[in-house]
C-alpha cells in the first residue's frame, strides 16, 4: 500500500513539473515585448498582410492582440503584436468647432461643425444645420468647409463605361467575366459611378469587339463610351509580344478620345489575370489623378516602324500601345494613341505625310496634335535597338529622342517603361523644367 502512495506522490510530483514548465513557458510567450495604444500607425511584419499599414483601434486587457483598421473598417483585423511594429502616432487633423464638409461615404456633400474630437483616433463627432449629430468620421472623409469645397464635395461622380476584354485567349464570357472583376474593384467603385452596358451595346460589343483577335483597337470602347454618355472608359486587351502574352488595361476619355492612364502585365495563362487588377487599377488611378487635369501639349502616337524580318507586324503595334500608356502615365504630354485601325489615328496633323508604315490617318478626326511620336525598330544580329523620337507638328523640329538596346522582342517589352522615363525626362529637359 505504502508503494502505492509512493508512485502515486512521484507521479503526482512529476505531473505538477510539467505543468509548471508548461504554465511557465504559456506565461513567457505570452507577455508583449511590444505594447501599443489606440491610435497607433503601425505596419504588418509577418503573415499575409506584410507591408500593409494600418491604425489599432482596439486592445485586448493582455496587449497580446489588437484590432488594426487598414483604411476600410470593414477590413479590420485582429492581430498579434509580434506581426506589428509601431510607425508613428497621427496627431488630429481638425480641432472642436471647425466647419468641415464631408468628402465621403453615405453624408457625402453635408457640411457639419466638429462637436467632438477622438484625438488618439482622428475621428470625429459631427453636428449639421438640421441639428443631428453623426459620427464617427475619419479625418480622410472630411474637408476643411470653403464654398469651393462645397462645390466640389456636391458635385456628380464622374461615370466610366466597362468593356468587354478582348484579345488572345479571351472570348465573350471571360471578357465579360474581366471586365465585371475589373469594374468591381473598390478603388474604381469610391471613385466612379459604374454604367452598366445595355442589351443593345452588348450585341454591338459582341459582333466589333471580336473581330481583331489579337490587336489592340480603341475605336469601339470610345463608341460605346459615348452611346453610354460616360466621362471615361475602362478597356482591356490580351496580346502577345513575340512568345510573351501581356494584358494591358487602359483608362480612355471618353469625349476626346484621350488615353488617360495604363498598365500592363505579362502572364502565364489566363486565370492569373484577375488577380493583377488590383495592383493595376491602383496604378491607373494614380496616374489618371495627375494626368486628367489641366492643359497639355497633345501627342499624336504613330504605330513604330519595324523591318521585314525578324518581327510580326502586330508586335510592331502592341509595342507603340504600351509605349503609349507609359508615357501617358508620366503626365507630360495628352497622348492619343492609334489603334489597330488603319484610318483611325485619334488626332489630325496638319500638312500630314504617310508614316513610316504607310498608314494615312482620317481625315475627321477629334483634335489636333502638337507633336507626333514616332519610332523605329532596328536588328543588329544579338544588340538591336528600339529608337523613338517626339517632333513638334507645326515646326517640324525634334523636341526629344532616346534608345533602347535589347536582345530579343521579348526582352524588348521589359525595357518599354525605361525608354518612356527616358523619352519624358529628355522633354522635361527640353522645356526647361
Amino acid at each position: 500500500m505504502k508503494g502505492v502512495q509512493i508512485c502515486f506522490c512521484v507521479r503526482f510530483a512529476l505531473l505538477c513539473a510539467v505543468m509548471a514548465v508548461i504554465t511557465g513557458c504559456a506565461t513567457r510567450t505570452a507577455v508583449p515585448e511590444r505594447v501599443f495604444n489606440i491610435g497607433d500607425m503601425v505596419i504588418v511584419i509577418s503573415g499575409e498582410l506584410s507591408g500593409i499599414p494600418g491604425k489599432i483601434t482596439e486592445a485586448d486587457r493582455s496587449h497580446t492582440t489588437y484590432t488594426v483598421d487598414f483604411g476600410d473598417r470593414t477590413n479590420a483585423r485582429r492581430m498579434y503584436w509580434n506581426q506589428l511594429q509601431l510607425v508613428s502616432r497621427r496627431p488630429s487633423t481638425f480641432s472642436e468647432g471647425d466647419t468641415l464638409v464631408v468628402t465621403d461615404g453615405a453624408l457625402h456633400g453635408k457640411v457639419g461643425r466638429v462637436v467632438t474630437v477622438y484625438s488618439h483616433l482622428d475621428e470625429y463627432v459631427l453636428q449639421f444645420s438640421d441639428g443631428v449629430q453623426a459620427g464617427r468620421f475619419y479625418a480622410e472623409q472630411l474637408k476643411a468647409w470653403t464654398p469651393a469645397a462645397a462645390a466640389t464635395a456636391v458635385a456628380a461622380p464622374l461615370k466610366a463605361a466597362f468593356v468587354p476584354f478582348t484579345g488572345m485567349g479571351i472570348d465573350n464570357d471571360h471578357g465579360e467575366t474581366f471586365a465585371w472583376h475589373l469594374a468591381n474593384i473598390p478603388d474604381i467603385a469610391k471613385k466612379y459611378t459604374i454604367v452598366p452596358l445595355t442589351p443593345n451595346i452588348r450585341r454591338k460589343t459582341n459582333e466589333e469587339l471580336y473581330m481583331d483577335y489579337n490587336h489592340v483597337n480603341y475605336s469601339p470602347a470610345l463608341d460605346i463610351s459615348e452611346k453610354l454618355e460616360t466621362d471615361y472608359v475602362f478597356a482591356g486587351y490580351s496580346c502577345k509580344v513575340g512568345d510573351r502574352s501581356v494584358i494591358l488595361i487602359v483608362m480612355l476619355e471618353g469625349k476626346t478620345g484621350r488615353l488617360i492612364a495604363g498598365d500592363y502585365q505579362p502572364y502565364l495563362n489566363t486565370q492569373q489575370i484577375p488577380a493583377f487588377f488590383p495592383a493595376m487599377v491602383k496604378k491607373i488611378l494614380s496616374s489618371a489623378e495627375k494626368n486628367a487635369g489641366g492643359e497639355k501639349p497633345r501627342l499624336a502616337v504613330r504605330t513604330i516602324a519595324y523591318p521585314a524580318e525578324g518581327i510580326e507586324p502586330a508586335d510592331a503595334e502592341v509595342l507603340s500601345n504600351l509605349l503609349a500608356a507609359d508615357i501617358a502615365n508620366l503626365g507630360s504630354f495628352a497622348v492619343f494613341p492609334r489603334d489597330a485601325v488603319s484610318d483611325s489615328i485619334l488626332v489630325t496633323l496638319e500638312n500630314e505625310h504617310k508614316s513610316d508604315t504607310e498608314i494615312t490617318p482620317d481625315k475627321t478626326t477629334k483634335t489636333k496634335a502638337d507633336y507626333v511620336l514616332s519610332g523605329k525598330i532596328s536588328f543588329f544580329n544579338t544588340k538591336n535597338q528600339f529608337v523613338a523620337e517626339v517632333v513638334g507638328v507645326a515646326n517640324n523640329v525634334r523636341k526629344t529622342g532616346a534608345s533602347i538596346d535589347f536582345g530579343t522582342i521579348e526582352d524588348a517589352l521589359e525595357k518599354i517603361r525605361r525608354l518612356a522615363e527616358a523619352l519624358n525626362s529628355s522633354a522635361a529637359i527640353s522645356a526647361g523644367k
